[in-house]
């Protein structure tokens, strides 16, 4: 019997603005096959039948970013993402271990510029994933379509009256 080292392990994630810091840590998109899932989502069948009919009836679209096996823990960097309280950590390691006033100062003055170095990078990334955005033709964009529970009917925005029919009767 043999065994394969294969493993795959993907990361997705709904928020942009996290997807463009992943980038900044290392995290690749997975590319080729499929770096990212554009959807068009209405909440039940009745809602996408009334948009077939009125065009003022738009669908939630969602962007999931998918990214490719990297070693650093996505939970680790969006737990420092989403925390308010890292100048006040600087600050308390910098009072535990510099006592030279200056030195202090030298090591904020390089921080802030890493921050900024940083901010640079988050933005260049946002723009590279934008920048993928527009090369997504619309009827790309698959359609789901939710049912009852966990049911839910997912087909391509150019899919035949048929093909749609016949997904939406399986709600």
């Amino acid at each position: 019997m043999q065994s394969s080292n294969y493993q795959e392990n993907l990361f997705s994630t709904t928020n942009t603005k996290f997807a463009a810091v992943l980038l900044l840590f290392g995290f690749r998109l997975n590319h080729p096959s499929q770096p990212l899932e554009w959807s068009l989502e209405y909440p039940s069948k009745e809602a996408y039948i009334k948009s077939r009919k009125d065009p003022k009836i738009k669908p939630v679209e969602k962007v999931a970013w998918n990214f490719s096996y990297c070693p650093t823990r996505p939970a680790d960097i969006f737990r420092d993402f989403n925390s308010k309280d890292s100048e006040q950590k600087l600050e308390q390691v910098l009072d535990k271990w510099v006592t030279d006033p200056k030195a202090k100062l030298e090591i904020k003055a390089a921080h802030s510029a890493n921050v900024v170095q940083c901010c640079r990078e988050v933005l260049e990334a946002r723009e590279y994933l934008m920048s993928i955005l527009k090369l997504v033709p619309r009827l790309a964009k698959p359609i789901v379509v939710f049912g009852k529970g966990t049911r839910f009917a997912k087909f391509g925005g150019n899919a035949s009256k048929e093909t749609q029919i016949t997904h939406l009767d399986n709600l």
